[in-house]
């Protein structure tokens, strides 16, 4: 397994590079859901956003998006990750 789990429960833990973040917001458009895991793969500069990548199980690239701070948070130490089938409601 591959990234980094932020030990600290904090909303505001910072993020680095290959970190596990959980997303805040449903992204409907790539069927992805509150609460769906993606690795942190830049880190911005500055006012830019982060650069999240979300994959399939398989390794499948499901996107790689540009999010607010608000709308993703550090996976936590224990959490516990979930299956589910996406569906895209392009």
């Amino acid at each position: 397994m591959r990234g980094n789990v932020i030990t600290v429960d904090l909303r505001r833990a910072p993020l680095h590079e290959l970190d596990y973040v959980v997303l805040n917001v449903d992204v409907p458009e790539y069927g992805l859901r509150a609460g769906d895991v993606g690795i942190l793969i830049a880190e911005p500069r500055g006012d830019q956003p982060y650069e999240v990548e979300f994959t399939a199980l398989n390794g499948e690239v499901i996107a790689v998006l540009a999010l607010l701070r608000s709308e993703i948070r550090a996976a936590r130490r224990g959490e516990i990750a979930h299956v589910r089938q996406r569906v895209c409601h392009q």
